[in-house]
This record gives structure tokens, C-alpha cells and sequence, in this order.
């Protein structure tokens, strides 16, 4: 527990000291090695709470990890203004759009999708917990190390497009949706906690910075049909933000 590491968040420092040395790899060799004091720590009591989120039979080193991504949030909001956001990442057309919902609703099922029909259209910036950094009023989505199961993404950052918020359905719509239906969706998705001011009004500005964007919600069947009418939308949306 006393070495400590170095990653990047948005081209930002953030040095960590572990208590289990394989939670290291859930950062994908993204770390190196660092003379400075450790920015995050997670104590046995974070450990013990993350560990009650999830299922029994998961190892200490992932609740740690656990553990240290809502720990990671806090920090970056309160050191850098930046957050980490529960969603897949896709750099479309110079723009970054971010699909978001629970997970298990099909976020990295579209991706899939769009890779089997347009492969060279499309890049993962982060398939799970994308940072984003708003400067001058824009919002940029940067990679993170962690993205989801299937471990897909970059090291590409790009400005946001807009927010498509997935729901598993019998059919295939798209619908953009209003500021207040907006709201009460996507910030369950930060990966964080605000309990100063300061934080408060950071986490508010960067709400803010994303509902000035384009979001739809897309009820879905999981196929290719519902990707495709992903994809019309999205290209739309592209035009709007040149």
C-alpha cells in the first residue's frame, strides 16, 4: 500500500495508492509509478460500502475498485471541475455522443451493432466511464481506464454532440426528449458525490453544459433496424452542430 501511481484523467493527474495489488489492473496499464503522495485512498469503510453494492461472491480487490471510481468522481469534480459519466462514448463525425442508461439496457449492444454495419464510421472513446471537462461553456468527453466488460476504447477525446438515454422496448422510436425529462435521467448517471457548495454548483454547471445539447431517448429492440435509426439521428444531429 505504499507505492503509489500515477494515471490521467482528462489530461490531468491523479495519484493512487492501493491495499490490493490486483486492483491495479482494472486501471489497463495505465498507470506508472509516482514519487508524490497518493490524491486517492480507499479506506476499509469505502471498501465495506462499495462491497454491499455488489454481488457477495466478487473479490476485495473489485469492490476496491469500486471504491475508488466514486472516489475518483469526487476528486476530479472538486480538484478540476470534471466528472466522470456513467455512458458509451462514440466519436461520430468529429463529435462525441454519449449513450446512457442502466446498465444491461443495451449501451454497448448499439455499438456492437454499428460495427457489424458501419465499421469504419464509428470509435469507442470509452465503453463505460467516460470524464467529462467542460472549458469556455463546451463540454469535451475524454477516455477513461475503465470501459466495461468488453474493455473497448481509446485514447481520443472529442467535444460533445448530444445524449441518446437507451430503453429496451418492443419497438424501435427515437424521441427527443424535454429539459425536465432530461434531467431526472441523466443525473443518476454521474459518477460522483456533491456535498459542498462548490461541488454543488460545479456538478450544476456541467448538468447544465450537457442539456444545451441535443438528447433523445431511443426505445429499442437491441437489432440492427434500431441502429440504423441511431445512426439517421445522430447524422442529424451532426448537421445541427456545424
Amino acid at each position: 500500500m505504499d507505492d503509489v501511481f500515477e494515471a490521467r484523467l482528462a489530461g490531468h493527474p491523479v495519484r493512487y495508492a492501493f491495499r490490493y495489488p490486483k486492483t491495479r489492473l482494472y486501471f489497463r496499464s495505465q498507470l506508472k509509478a509516482s514519487d508524490g503522495a497518493a490524491d486517492i485512498l480507499a479506506s476499509p469503510e469505502d471498501i465495506a460500502r462499495a462491497h454491499a453494492l455488489i454481488p457477495e461472491q466478487n473479490a476485495e480487490d473489485y469492490a476496491e475498485f469500486k471504491a475508488l471510481c466514486a472516489l475518483t468522481g469526487r476528486f476530479l469534480l472538486r480538484r478540476y471541475g470534471c466528472c466522470i459519466f456513467h455512458s458509451v462514448a462514440l466519436l461520430y463525425r468529429g463529435k462525441a455522443w454519449l449513450l446512457t442508461a442502466p446498465s444491461g439496457t443495451g449501451k454497448t449492444t448499439q455499438f456492437m451493432n454499428w460495427r457489424k454495419l458501419l465499421p469504419s464510421e464509428i470509435t469507442m472513446i470509452s465503453g463505460d466511464m467516460p470524464v467529462l471537462e467542460q472549458l469556455d461553456g463546451e463540454i469535451t468527453v475524454h477516455p477513461s481506464p475503465w470501459n466495461g466488460k468488453e474493455s473497448i476504447g481509446s485514447f481520443l477525446s472529442a467535444p460533445l454532440g448530444g445524449i441518446v438515454l437507451l430503453e429496451q422496448g418492443q419497438e424501435n422510436r427515437i424521441e427527443p426528449l424535454p429539459v425536465r425529462e432530461a434531467i431526472v435521467s441523466l443525473i443518476p448517471q454521474f459518477v460522483t458525490t456533491a456535498d459542498t457548495e462548490a461541488e454543488i454548483l460545479t456538478l450544476c454547471g456541467l448538468l447544465e453544459g450537457l442539456l444545451h445539447k441535443p438528447v433523445w431517448k431511443l426505445v429499442n429492440k437491441g437489432d440492427l433496424a434500431s441502429t440504423e435509426l441511431l445512426r439517421e439521428t445522430l447524422r442529424g444531429g451532426c448537421d445541427e452542430t456545424v
